[in-house]
C-alpha cells in the first residue's frame, strides 16, 4: 500500500497540514495583512498540493481491493479532522468580504484555484 515510503496517512496529513496553513494566510488577512503577500503564499503552496495530488494518483496505481478498504477506514477516522479544517478555512473566506481589505476577492480567487489542484 505504500510507494517510496509514501503512505494514505501521510497524504492527509500533509493535505490537512496545507490546509491549516492556507487558512492561517486567510486568517492574517481578515486582522490587516498585506492581500497581495497573501495570494503570493497562497500560490507557493499550489506546489505542495500538486504534488500531494500526484502522490495520491501514485498510491492508487495497483491498489487491491483490501488495501482500498483499509484506506476507507483511515479517511473515515480522519473526516472529523477534515471537516474542521475545511469549515474553519470556508469561515475565514466568509468573513473576507467585510474585512474591508484591499485583494480580498483576489484572496478568495487564490484559495479556489488552490484547491482545485486537489482534484
Amino acid at each position: 500500500m505504500t510507494s517510496c515510503g509514501d503512505s494514505p496517512e501521510s497524504v492527509m496529513d500533509d493535505t490537512i497540514d496545507c490546509i491549516k496553513e492556507v487558512t492561517e494566510i486567510v486568517e492574517g488577512v481578515n486582522d490587516g495583512d498585506n492581500a497581495s503577500d497573501a495570494v503570493d503564499d497562497i500560490n507557493d503552496l499550489k506546489e505542495d498540493m500538486k504534488e500531494i495530488a500526484e502522490r495520491v494518483k501514485e498510491l492508487k496505481k495497483d491498489r487491491s481491493d483490501k488495501e482500498e478498504e483499509e484506506v476507507e477506514k483511515l479517511l473515515e477516522g480522519k473526516k472529523d479532522e477534515v471537516v474542521k479544517v475545511l469549515g474553519d478555512l470556508m469561515g475565514e473566506l466568509a468573513k473576507l468580504p467585510t474585512s474591508g481589505t484591499v485583494g480580498a476577492d483576489d484572496v478568495v480567487k487564490a484559495v479556489g484555484e488552490l484547491m482545485s489542484e486537489m482534484e
